[in-house]
């Protein structure tokens, strides 16, 4: 039997775990609704589609955030805040349904297929993981865009065709520049604090990081203004490529900085240029671009921006990541072989040492490693008693892998 205080005390604790999560539905519904009502600013009237949802990106993220059993909860959550979202925007019911019921969709199944394809956590400083992240965010969004084409198509009389590849490129853009943004920032505040000391910082190479940092972020804004906030040019010369003046920069910080700062950046960057077309700003909005094109332009530069740099952010971290374990798995190396206490030599047939360690120079007679590799240039004649000793496990060592086992007299 169950005591009555046994009964009260789970009780209080089973109150206080559901209102806990009642609050974290809340807030994430009331987080997810007020995203989505200031997304609706940035709708492109002649389709009914966003140029950018961040909400899309938002769902995905919480929903790689909280175990899987929280999923139907979740979604239900984030449909009502998404029809809220669409009837404060004074779109009708039937199409406020219809963009809840794709944008839900479309979280639920790109969750799963990440998933159930990807290792966890995703920190995205792996070249191959980031491949299969965006692919994994193109065939998904791909598939659940038809459903919000076709309520845009019956609700607006917009084109399907168009409007599919408008809402493919901003539901993707809100995903792969919110999602990263989330978890890399997430994975940040749950990271332990280490124990162990770290290693000292030149004061002269803070001070030139910090300065490097303030230069960047000075020539990233003179960017911004220049290719996104200025008003537009009349001409043919709007053609130019000066977009891609922004790439060298963002490869540069995604070289230098950690991947969350890189996501901060995209994410600034993405918003900046937005922003900046939909109000006839900045190299987007320049003539002979029609409105509809200007949209879909700084679609696919963003779509392009963003592949690039997460990709070569995130293999030159691998490759950085790697290059330090080889490192550390050649000091743990040298350190064996250095302080073993018998003797290990590396050489060459037929001469004479290339590195030998100190338990080798001392049963040798050598006071150091390097006065018996500079003294001994053939091993055979200066060191083995018995010079067809040497021949005979030369011979066997050449002529199989593995090891060969020997007995040998040394002069010492």
């Amino acid at each position: 039997m169950t005591n009555g205080a046994d009964f009260s005390l789970g009780l209080i604790e089973s109150v206080r775990k559901n209102s806990r999560s009642v609050v974290l539905y809340f807030g994430v519904g009331l987080l997810y609704l007020a995203l989505a009502w200031a997304s609706l600013y940035f709708v492109f009237p002649p389709v009914g589609v966003a140029a950018a949802w961040p909400p899309s990106g938002l769902a995905l993220a919480f929903l790689l955030l909280i175990p899987r059993r929280n999923w139907p909860a979740t979604i239900l959550v984030l449909f009502i805040a998404n029809v809220c979202a669409n009837l404060l925007g004074r779109n009708p019911l039937p199409a406020s349904l219809g963009f809840g019921l794709a944008n839900c969709a479309e979280a639920l199944l790109i969750a799963s297929l990440l998933v159930s394809c990807l290792e966890f956590p995703l920190k995205f400083e792996q070249g191959m993981q980031v491949l299969e992240f965006l692919a994994i965010v193109g065939v998904g969004n791909a598939l659940t865009a038809t459903l919000g084409s076709a309520v845009a198509v019956f609700s607006f009389g917009s084109g399907f065709w168009r409007t599919w590849l408008t809402w493919w490129l901003a539901d993707g853009i809100g995903i792969v520049v919110v999602v990263p943004l989330i978890l890399t920032w997430a994975g940040w505040f749950r990271k332990p604090k280490r124990v162990e000391p770290s290693l000292p910082v030149a004061s002269s190479k803070r001070a030139w990081l910090v300065v490097e940092g303030a230069v960047m972020c000075l020539c990233l804004a003179f960017m911004f203004w220049y290719l996104f906030l200025t008003p537009p040019i009349e001409g043919p010369e709007n053609l130019s490529p000066r977009a891609y003046l922004l790439f060298p920069l963002l490869i540069w910080m995604g070289l230098r900085y950690q991947q969350r700062i890189v996501t901060l950046l995209l994410a600034l960057t993405s918003i900046v240029a937005v922003i900046g077309t939909l109000n006839g700003l900045g190299l987007f909005s320049e003539s002979p671009l029609e409105p509809l094109n200007q949209l879909f332009s700084v679609q696919v530069f963003l779509s392009v921006l963003l592949f690039t740099i997460l990709l070569i952010s995130s293999m030159y971290k691998e490759l950085a990541q790697t290059s330090m374990q080889l490192v550390g798995s050649e000091v743990e190396y040298r350190n064996l072989f250095q302080n073993a206490s018998i003797g290990i030599f590396h050489s060459l047939p037929g001469g004479g040492f290339l590195r030998v360690n100190n338990a080798l120079a001392e049963m040798l007679g050598y006071s150091t490693p390097e006065e018996l590799v500079s003294s001994v240039t053939s091993i055979e004649k200066q060191l083995y008693v018995d010079s067809p000793a040497y021949t005979d496990v030369l011979a066997k060592t050449l002529a199989r892998e593995g090891w060969t086992y020997a007995t040998n007299r040394y002069r010492r």
